[in-house]
């Protein structure tokens, strides 16, 4: 149940700012209201506020759409549609985005906006004929117009790798683009790539970074190796092939262009990422144990700064439950206990190592390991 409002709270008497609230029990158990308006102007209104829930993954996504006037000539003039939407149930909210497509945004005067639909599709009154036209915009996820795959040929060109293996390993629609590859003296292949995944809108761009391991069947979990997004500059914007990598007997070297210090302009930026372990450590090799049940997804993931793990055993077992980086160390211990009984089961990583520091962004190992079985899932921690 999510329910949505205007508040004067941040300045009585008027210059209202939209907030949500959503409850997962029916009306009994409420997360705390979010502010959703992005309004550097303080004096701005945003009021009658409107909300529809889609998701085409089947997991609740709120869209909110509003009158706001920070545009506008005056108080109470000049009103566009602006829009908010989580993509993780409602916990956390982006940066709100202007609706209404007319030239001179301010002096459109825009009214009455709704939202409704999976993929939602806006509908507002608009004066910018001189009389009141109604207006739809859409916001779209997909068709996915780009992922990164891999295919190989053993014997001089005749014959590929067919079905070829797909890199990313994103379930959204968002877009990836512009890989590069080397391939290290052992046989591994390292590959880096621009991802939009952590824009729901597709338009900042991230590097990212996997491996595909002598005799693997499938990519190494991807890791962002930009410490922040490459933000879009406006509409139509281009970027280029400006992305690189190349290896040693150790690490891959990436080097990309970057506009995090200048907007328009683009600076080169590098990071190196160090070989991961070859097959035979352990390190993602899964092996069923006869009292082993199943270790579920984490939830939030991605998340910050806490994430629940759950897991689930056929029968009583001893636990050990460990977060790795991707090199294969342990960063902690969640639970080791001689024995647990059947049951579903549940432990909490709060992002800290074992001497109680914070660990930086990136992918994470969960291992389970229960009655001689061991199994591992992928934890995204963005910061």
């Amino acid at each position: 149940m999510y329910v949505v409002y205007e508040s004067d709270r941040n300045a009585l008497g008027g210059n209202e700012d939209i907030y949500c609230n959503f409850s997962v029990g029916g009306g009994s158990n409420w997360q705390g209201e979010r502010r959703l308006d992005t309004d550097p102007v303080a004096a701005g209104h945003s009021v009658y506020p409107r909300v529809t829930v889609g998701g085409a993954d089947g997991f609740p996504t709120p869209y909110v759409v509003w009158m706001d006037d920070r545009n506008g000539p005056a108080p109470f003039s000049g009103w566009d549609a602006y829009s908010n939407f989580s993509v993780d149930g409602g916990y956390t909210w982006g940066q709100d985005f202007r609706v209404d497509v007319g030239d001179q945004p301010g002096l459109s005067d825009t009214w009455y906006p709704q939202v409704d639909g999976m993929n939602p599709v806006y509908l507002y009154r608009d004066l910018r004929n001189g009389i009141g036209d109604i207006y739809g915009n859409a916001l779209m996820f997909g068709p996915d117009e780009a992922d990164v795959f891999y295919t190989e040929s053993l014997d001089g060109g005749a014959t590929w790798l067919n079905p070829p293996l797909r890199v990313n390993d994103d379930g959204g629609w968002n877009d990836q683009s512009h890989p590069w590859l080397d391939i290290k003296p052992n046989g591994i292949v390292d590959v880096v790539w621009y991802d939009k995944r952590g824009d729901p809108l597709d338009r900042d761009t991230e590097v990212f970074f996997a491996a595909l391991l002598p005799g693997a069947a499938a990519f190494t979990p991807n890791v962002p190796i930009s410490n922040q997004p490459i933000v879009a500059p406006g509409s139509g914007f281009w970027m280029g092939d400006y992305i690189g990598v190349t290896v040693d007997d150790t690490f891959a070297h990436a080097a990309w262009a970057d506009n995090r210090r200048e907007g328009l302009l683009f600076d080169v930026f590098y990071a190196p990422m160090e070989n991961p372990p070859l097959q035979g450590t352990g390190i993602g090799d899964e092996t069923p144990g006869p009292g082993m049940g199943m270790l579920k997804s984490n939830y939030p993931n991605p998340f910050n700064p806490t994430t629940t793990i759950r897991f689930e055993l056929d029968g009583a077992s001893s636990v050990r439950l460990t977060v790795h980086d991707m090199a294969g160390r342990v960063v902690t211990v969640l639970v080791d206990e001689p024995r647990l009984p059947s049951g579903l089961h549940e432990a909490r990583w709060d992002g800290r190592d074992g001497d109680g520091r914070s660990v930086a962004t990136g992918v994470y190992l969960c291992c389970l390991e229960a009655a001689g079985g061991r199994e591992w899932r992928r934890m995204v921690l963005l910061k």
